[in-house]
């Protein structure tokens, strides 16, 4: 069964199929896009095995890991966002949207969606995101969130991990 979140905004989040590849490549290939990642990671080979890795985490019972395709109303590929269960109780997400769309709203949108799915059906009591110290749209992305960085866990030496508990999240009226 496939997974589905419609958005407020007609959007939708779900699970990734075989016809996104040709969508997933081109937004991932762009020269903006791969600005925090090593070139490797944003070839078509790597978003093609991507894609497949995605699709084959759908299939996993229980299932653990929640990479979602963002679409417009139109069905048009933005990008992707997920959550996975990485400990009991604690799972971590991630957000990539192509150019276009940056600042459109899309992301937060999604991000919310995928941090409601977290805490509401996946149950998780914290959820991380880890990112690099120089990727002032995802720093910005999280904090509206309402994460915070984990002063007891480095991402890495030039990145930060920020966090969210289920309570706070709760307190700040997003549930």
């Amino acid at each position: 069964m496939s997974l589905v979140l419609t958005l407020a905004s007609g959007r939708q989040l779900r699970d990734f199929c075989a016809d996104d590849l040709a969508a997933y490549q081109a937004l991932r290939s762009e020269a903006k896009f791969g600005r925090f990642y090593a070139a490797a990671d944003c070839s078509a080979a790597r978003s093609a095995e991507l894609l497949q890795m995605f699709m084959a985490q759908a299939q996993q019972q229980p299932r653990q890991r929640f990479q979602l395709a963002l679409v417009s109303a139109a069905d048009e590929l933005m990008g992707s966002c997920g959550v996975r269960i990485e400990a009991p109780g604690q799972g971590s997400i991630g957000c990539e949207l192509g150019r276009p769309w940056q600042g459109s709203g899309a992301a937060l949108e999604a991000a919310r969606a995928i941090v409601a799915f977290g805490f509401g059906e996946l149950g998780l009591r914290q959820i991380y995101a880890d990112t690099k110290a120089g990727n002032l749209a995802a720093l910005r992305l999280c904090r509206q969130l309402g994460m915070r960085p984990d002063p007891t866990e480095a991402a890495g030496a030039d990145g930060v991990r920020l966090v969210l508990a289920r309570g706070d999240w709760r307190a700040a009226g997003a549930a």
